[in-house]
């Protein structure tokens, strides 16, 4: 950030500066944004398939099949991402 702010601003490129700040942070932005997204939707799935087992354990008690699939498929989520990706 500091060596950005000493960029050329001697000839008056205010346009030039804040175009290249805006381009440098929206690159990496972008690029971290394409890496937080999968976590962030397999947190989201997970948070909403624990409401959706305790909704459904009420009534069920455990034995609905979609209780079961989400258990497995989170399981399945937390073991690639933690141990394969990292």
């Amino acid at each position: 950030l500091f060596s950005l702010t000493k960029k050329k601003r001697v000839k008056g490129q205010k346009q030039y500066f804040l175009k290249t700040i805006f381009y440098n942070y929206g690159k990496n932005a972008i690029l971290s944004l394409r890496t937080f997204k999968y976590y962030f939707l397999i947190i989201v799935f997970f948070l909403f398939g624990l409401l959706l087992d305790f909704y459904a354990s009420f009534f069920f008690l455990f034995n609905h099949p979609f209780f079961l699939l989400h258990f497995t498929v989170t399981i399945f989520c937390i073991f690639y991402f933690f141990f394969i990706k990292i």
